[in-house]
C-alpha cells in the first residue's frame, strides 16, 4: 500500500455517513476518526513531503487523461470491473434507493476511489491494484446473495467476477514479497549509505549523479530522478547542515558528464537505473562506465533497487560492508 490508501479511509467513512440510514452512534463516530485519521495523514503529507516538491510521478511522461486510464485498466483488469460496479451501485443507492448493504458499498466506493487515485498519480503496477481488489470483493458476494433466486445466469457470472477478483490478488503475492524485501533491504540500509557518502565528501571528494541525455517515457523515472535532492538533503543531515531542506536544488551532487577525467580516490559515483517504457531496465552508457573500471572504481553492494553507488576501490566503506565489482562486470556485458 503506499499513500492513497489514507484516501480510502476518507472516501468509506464519507460514503458510510452519506448514505447510511441505519448507523449507529458508535459507527458516526468511527467514522469520524477515519476521516480525521486521513485528513490529518494528508495535511503532513503536504507539508513534510509535497510542498515545494519540483516533479510529481507523472513528470516528463504521459499526461493525457485517456491514456493515463488506459494504462491503470491495462495493468489491472478488474479495476474495470470495479470502476463499472461502483457506478452502478452509485446509481442504485441515489436513484433506487438501495441502501440495505451500504457498509459494502462503502468499502467499494473506497476501491474505486483508490483505483482512480493512481490515475491521477499516472502510476499502474499491478501489484498496487491488491487493496482495491480486497475492498472490492464484498459487493461481489452481496450481488451474489441478492440474486441467489432472481438470476441463475447472473449469480453464475457475479460468482465468476469474485473468484476472478481473488485470483488476482494470489497471482500479486510474489511481486508483493519481493517488493517488501526489497524496500526492507533499502531501509535498513539507507543510512549506512548516507554516512558513507558524507564521509566522502568531508574527505574532498566530489559526489556525481548520471543525468542521461534522454529519459524513457516511464512514470518511475522522474521518481528516480527526484532522489537526488533526497539524498541531498540527507547529506546535509548528517553533516549537520540543514540548508537544502529549505533551498530548492542539489547542492553536494553534481551532474556526471562525459567529459570527467581528474578522479579523485574520495569521489562517488551515483548511477540511477532508469527503465524504458517497457520497464526494462536501461543500460549504462558504455563509455562512463569503461571509465570508472579504468580508475578501479567499483559498486558498492548496497542492496538499492534503482541507484547503484560506485567508490574507489579500497576507499573508506561501512565495515560490514562489500565491494561487488560483478556488477560492473555484468553492466559491461549488457552494454556490450
Amino acid at each position: 500500500m503506499k499513500e492513497p490508501v489514507f484516501g480510502i479511509f476518507c472516501v468509506f467513512a464519507a460514503s458510510f455517513l452519506v448514505f447510511s440510514e441505519k448507523k449507529s452512534k458508535k459507527d458516526s463516530i468511527f467514522c469520524y476518526f477515519l476521516l480525521a485519521n486521513g485528513i490529518i495523514f494528508l495535511v503532513l503529507y503536504y507539508f513534510l513531503a509535497f510542498r515545494g516538491h519540483t516533479s510529481v510521478y507523472t513528470s516528463s511522461s504521459e499526461t493525457n487523461v485517456f491514456s493515463l486510464i488506459s494504462r491503470v485498466f491495462h495493468a489491472e483488469k478488474a479495476n474495470i470491473v470495479i470502476i463499472l460496479l461502483a457506478a452502478y451501485r452509485f446509481f442504485r443507492i441515489v436513484f433506487k434507493k438501495e441502501k440495505d448493504q451500504i457498509f459494502a458499498d462503502s468499502l467499494l466506493f473506497a476501491s474505486a476511489g483508490y483505483v482512480s487515485s493512481y490515475i491521477v498519480l499516472g502510476l499502474a503496477y499491478p501489484y498496487y491494484f491488491s487493496p482495491a481488489l480486497l475492498l472490492a470483493i464484498p459487493s461481489f458476494v452481496n450481488a451474489v446473495s441478492i440474486n441467489k433466486e432472481k438470476d441463475r445466469l447472473a449469480l453464475s457470472v457475479r460468482y465468476a467476477l469474485c473468484v476472478f477478483l481473488l485470483a488476482m490478488i494470489f497471482v500479486n503475492l510474489p511481486l508483493f514479497k519481493e517488493n517488501i524485501a526489497m524496500s526492507y533491504m533499502e531501509r535498513t540500509t539507507d543510512m549506512a549509505i548516507i554516512r558513507t557518502v558524507a564521509e566522502h565528501k568531508t574527505r574532498g571528494g566530489t559526489l556525481y549523479w548520471h543525468i542521461p541525455t534522454y529519459l524513457p517515457n516511464n512514470p518511475i523515472n522522474p521518481t528516480i530522478s527526484g532522489q537526488r535532492h533526497i539524498y541531498d538533503v540527507f547529506i546535509d543531515y548528517v553533516l549537520g547542515d540543514y540548508s537544502s531542506v529549505k533551498i530548492p536544488g542539489s547542492r553536494n551532487i553534481f551532474a556526471l558528464t562525459r567529459d570527467v577525467v581528474d578522479l579523485k580516490d574520495e569521489d562517488v559515483f551515483f548511477l540511477p537505473v532508469y527503465v524504458d517504457e517497457d520497464a526494462r531496465p536501461v543500460p549504462f552508457p558504455k563509455d562512463i562506465m569503461e571509465m570508472l573500471e579504468k580508475y578501479d572504481f567499483v559498486a558498492l553492494n548496497c542492496n538499492l533497487v534503482h541507484i547503484r553507488i560506485f567508490v574507489k576501490k579500497g576507499s573508506y566503506i561501512e565495515p560490514n560492508w562489500l565491494l561487488n565489482r560483478t556488477m560492473i562486470n555484468e553492466q559491461l556485458a549488457v552494454n556490450n
